[in-house]
Parts: C-alpha cells; structure tokens; sequence
C-alpha cells in the first residue's frame, strides 16, 4: 500500500490514457451545451416545410382540406418570412424567401382562412 493512492495510479500509463479520455469528453460535453445555451433556441432553415397532417373532420369527398392562409417563420416574434401558397397539405419556404437580415429563425406560425374555428381547422401538424 501507499500513503498517495492517485499519484501511484497516475503513474500507470493506462490511467493516463484514461484520465486524458475523461478530460476530452468532458470538454466536448461542455462544448455542446454551451452552443446550445448560447443558440438559445434559434436555428438557420435552408427550408422549412409545414405538412398538415389531419383536420377536425374530413370532408365528404375523403380529402382534408386545411383552412389555413398563411405560413410563416418568426425571428423574436417578429414575421421574416410568409408562404401564401399551399401544395397538398404542405407549404414551404426556402431560404431565399426570408427577409434580409434574418440569419436566425426561433418560431413559427400559420394563420386559419376565417376567425370562426370550424371542421377544416388543423388538429396535427408536422414543421
């Protein structure tokens, strides 16, 4: 036995090895999650698809059709970005479609064709 445990252990090259493993995880574990404190949120689209994926009722001809008249992005809040068109259930918007200045995008919206909640209301949605 010894009266220094961990300085006998540190002398051993697999400990070494060991210890120098521990330190890089560490660091890179610190790393992640201080980009992801720092990114708070936001993320940098190259596009972003909204897909409806069911109604408050279907319709008598078997189809959902959403109510829905706009799709947007939000930076804080604010509007960057707004697809007026819908294809299938689906709209999208690219990258060149966001306002200058948006580099950050930290929200979403759509908005219902009328005030009055009805049957073609979205109930799911993928983004």
């Amino acid at each position: 036995f010894t009266s220094k445990p961990l300085a006998a252990m540190a002398s051993k090259p697999i400990f070494k090895l060991f210890f120098v493993l521990m330190s890089a995880f560490t660091c890179y574990s610190c790393g992640i999650a201080s980009k992801a404190l720092l990114e708070d949120g936001n993320f940098t689209p190259s596009h972003v698809r909204l897909q409806i994926l069911s109604t408050r009722e279907v319709n008598p001809s078997g189809q959902q059709k959403p109510a829905i008249s706009a799709f947007g992005l939000l930076q804080d809040g604010c509007p960057v970005a707004i697809s007026y068109v819908g294809i299938n259930n689906t709209w999208t918007i690219s990258q060149s479609e966001l306002f200058p200045g948006a580099k950050k995008i930290n929200g979403y919206f759509f908005k219902p064709s009328t005030n009055i909640s009805g049957p073609e209301d979205p109930t799911s949605w993928r983004v």
